[in-house]
């Protein structure tokens, strides 16, 4: 078994870096050579440049007289390398672990980290949004169903989780359209994150006319079962049905729904083409009979 016998803060030093930088580590622990180990780098770095980098809480494990750094490889190497930014007069949490066995110092390695504890993208959706009034009805859930689909437009139809802290901040910065759009997403028909891309082209070209075409398309309330926005409707609701169910990408829905979109503005009938090789069509918006493109 391990177990905790000190806790220091001493102030963080270059010589304190070094020294715990030093320390031989558990085999097979996170390279910070890898694609990801960059990234937490890059992350731990920008933190230090503009002033947001806070306490580090590294652990020391001791085994048969042996040293073991069992955390804070990634912030201990950034540290080493942080030169003029190195943070000043800030204390570091330190604590010492007793370790019976081997098996002890992987056990306690097994503890930091753990994704049992981690903040998901529920969690911080439910947090970011309480400071905005306008979205106190949208539930976390389904505001991320319309970060997943910001994200989408931004890489013209494909679906992509993009970096975490751009995300989150998307919360503050699209708060007219996350509440305005929490109205539609409550049922699968249009919560994928294709169409949902298409809901934000259309917001920002012409809300008004946003919210008609898909209340339309989410009550079926077109009086003709050809009208665009049935077509559209009846597309993704027969989604799910053996057969069609993973049938159509993210790219696929985005470009459907602006194929019905400019349908519906060019009063015409669609039946959804959709050609994988040819580029997103533009989003046309019809005005006294003359078109304009978005």
């Amino acid at each position: 078994m391990f177990k905790q016998i000190k806790l220091e803060t001493p102030i963080l030093t270059p010589e304190l870096v070094a020294w715990f930088r030093a320390l031989p580590h558990v085999e097979g622990d996170r390279n910070i050579l890898s694609p990801q180990g960059q990234g937490r780098l890059l992350w731990l770095a920008r933190l230090c440049l503009d002033g947001d980098f806070y306490s580090p809480d590294w652990s020391v494990a001791i085994w048969n007289g042996q040293h073991y750094r069992v955390n804070g490889g990634h912030s201990s190497a950034m540290l080493s390398g942080a030169n003029g930014h190195f943070p000043r007069n800030l204390p570091v949490i330190l604590r010492w672990f007793r370790c019976d066995e081997y098996s002890d110092v992987v056990g306690l390695f097994s503890h930091f980290d753990n994704r049992k504890s981690n903040r998901t993208a529920t969690d911080k959706a439910k947090v970011h949004k309480s400071i905005h009034q306008e979205l106190a009805r949208v539930a976390p859930s389904y505001i991320n169903r319309l970060l997943n689909g910001i994200q989408c437009f931004y890489a013209d139809g494909v679906t992509t989780q993009g970096d975490e802290d751009t995300r989150t901040k998307l919360i503050h910065e699209e708060t007219a359209f996350l509440a305005w759009a929490g109205n539609f997403v409550r049922g699968r028909l249009l919560g994928r994150s294709g169409v949902i891309a298409c809901m934000y082209r259309s917001y920002y070209a012409s809300a008004s006319l946003a919210n008609e075409f898909w209340s339309m398309v989410l009550k079926e309330s077109a009086p003709k079962p050809d009208h665009p926005t049935r077509v559209l409707a009846r597309f993704l609701s027969e989604m799910d049905l053996p057969g069609e169910k993973g049938r159509w990408d993210s790219r696929a829905l985005y470009a459907k729904c602006i194929h019905a979109w400019n349908a519906w503005q060019e009063g015409k009938k669609t039946t959804l083409h959709y050609y994988p090789d040819a580029a997103v069509p533009n989003l046309v918006i019809v005005t006294n009979g003359r078109s304009k493109s978005y």
